[in-house]
């Protein structure tokens, strides 16, 4: 019995040949779909009573990568 269809995305005819060729791959796609959405599900849920800015976000995303980068090029 086929499982009922919840939505469709679109995708190069490339990326459906490659995805139809192995049903792992199906599987593994989905499974990166369904994963994708509950993260942005979660962060739509922390973002919604943000009082912080767009630019602020911006700001303290760049500082955090550039500790992340001293932090590894450190340990070399």
């Amino acid at each position: 019995m086929a499982t009922p269809k919840a939505g469709t995305l679109r995708i190069s005819k490339e990326a459906e040949e490659v995805l139809r060729s192995d049903p792992a791959y199906e599987r593994l796609a989905r499974a990166n779909v369904e994963e994708t959405a509950r993260k942005l599900k979660l962060l739509d849920e922390l973002a919604k009573d943000s009082k912080i800015s767009e630019r602020d976000a911006i700001a303290l995303g760049r500082e955090i990568r550039r500790g992340v980068y001293r932090r590894y090029r450190a340990k070399k």
